[in-house]
């Protein structure tokens, strides 16, 4: 809510990642299930390191910053979308780190992209998770809850931040960065 009054939620492009991603968020659950995940999580490995190189190079053009409301730009959109909400629920991950990741190549205002993607994950997960929620038998709700109410915590905690312009843009940059480098590393170490 803060960061949608502040004009940092980018909710015409939120929209166009967030309807295909709990569309497809269900249906990637569901083949995890019945799916080996490493090849899978080795996709997602050169995704990240994609997304990573192109943050600490800066590639990003400043016309990037500006969605193209075209077919291309609605197509790329929903395209991203549908592979983040189907690797998010796919991976268990959510399509938060996704979405982020794809939003920072997009979006040259890197405080647009973290609201951004909150908004757009907050769905998708709930969708991924309600599946999961109905296809595993066994589920820790102790852990569910905890870990809910620490990201719900730090969701209010780095919304606050940015609402009263604590944190620089900078900050906002390298701190997608070293979230995405963090998944990155914890996938890798995973994988080997």
């Amino acid at each position: 809510m803060n960061n949608g009054k502040r004009g940092r939620v980018l909710w015409k492009l939120g929209t166009i990642f967030l309807i295909p991603a709990v569309i497809m968020s269900p249906i990637g659950a569901y083949i995890s299930i019945h799916t080996p995940r490493k090849m899978l999580l080795w996709v997602f490995v050169a995704f990240l390191s994609y997304t990573l190189y192109n943050l600490i190079k800066g590639k990003a053009k400043e016309e990037a910053g500006k969605f193209s409301g075209n077919a291309k730009g609605y197509l790329l959109g929903i395209l991203v979308g549908a592979i983040a909400g189907f690797l998010g629920g796919l991976l268990g991950v959510g399509s938060g780190s996704i979405i982020l990741a794809a939003l920072a190549l997009i979006e040259t205002d890197y405080k647009k992209v973290p609201a951004t993607a909150a908004y757009i994950t907050l769905l998708s997960y709930a969708s991924g998770f309600i599946s999961y929620l109905l296809f595993l038998r066994r589920i820790s709700y102790v852990l569910w809850l905890v870990v809910f109410i620490g990201g719900v915590l730090g969701g209010f905690a780095g919304s606050y931040l940015t609402k009263m312009n604590k944190v620089r843009t900078t900050l906002v940059k390298y701190t997608i960065i070293t979230i995405i480098a963090f998944v990155l590393i914890k996938i890798l170490v995973g994988l080997i």
